[in-house]
């Protein structure tokens, strides 16, 4: 009977030892920590897949950055919008900035529309969907404010296109041109979330269960007796 008590002990410990760790850190999608539940934000990636920047459509590129996110189901049920200016709307409105906005590492990135478009950002956009750092040419057809780059919109020319790079900061949206045959990703931003309570461990139902289980083999052990 001890062996059997000792077994029950044992293995309930071994449940909470593999799978706190994973589950207390889970968040069904990135929230960030600090956050109280009902508080509003915004999360940015950078793809890790690329596309050229000859399309004119917005909604291409849209496409684009919610078939990268699908790669996570953690992002699967958010939508989200490309980073981009075409000639028909500026990246400041194609992926409108209304709340904090925090990169998949739980960094802050801009405090609101006002810091997102204010030449720097706080914290870089350097990681992808998988939640690797990705330091990248990113096309964006835009200025540093978030409005587009005239002649070097995305679909504009056959000629050039914005870009920024992911590593930075201050040339994260438009640092420099390249012709748009080539192959960069995007930047996309998710539309406003609430946070949540932290969910329960899931080793704190398996623990109980457990518990549960042991308090009603104990008694059954009794009532043989």
């Amino acid at each position: 009977m001890k062996n059997q008590i000792l077994t029950g002990f044992s293995l309930m410990f071994l449940l909470f030892a593999v799978y706190w760790p994973t589950q207390a850190t889970a968040a069904p999608w990135f929230q960030p920590a600090g956050l109280s539940t009902g508080d509003t934000y915004q999360l940015a990636f950078v793809t890790s897949t690329t596309t050229n920047a000859l399309d004119d459509d917005i909604a291409y590129y849209k496409g684009f950055v919610n078939t990268a996110a699908a790669n996570n189901s953690g992002l699967q049920n958010i939508d989200w919008h490309p980073i981009v200016s075409t000639e028909n709307i500026n990246a400041n409105a194609a992926a409108l900035v209304t709340h904090a906005v925090y990169n998949l590492g739980g960094l802050l990135v801009a405090n609101g529309y006002n810091d997102m478009w204010d030449g720097a950002l706080e914290n870089p956009i350097n990681i992808n969907e998988y939640e690797g750092t990705a330091e990248r040419m990113v096309w964006t057809g835009s200025s540093t404010n978030g409005n587009g780059d005239p002649g070097h919109r995305l679909g504009e020319s056959i000629y050039f296109a914005s870009v920024g790079y992911s590593k930075y900061t201050a040339h994260w949206m438009g640092s420099n041109t390249r012709q748009p045959q080539g192959q960069g990703s995007l930047y996309a931003l998710s539309d406003p979330i609430t946070a949540s309570a932290v969910p329960i461990p899931g080793a704190i139902w398996l623990l109980g269960s457990g518990l549960a289980c042991f308090g009603f083999t104990r008694r059954k052990i009794k009532l043989q007796r």
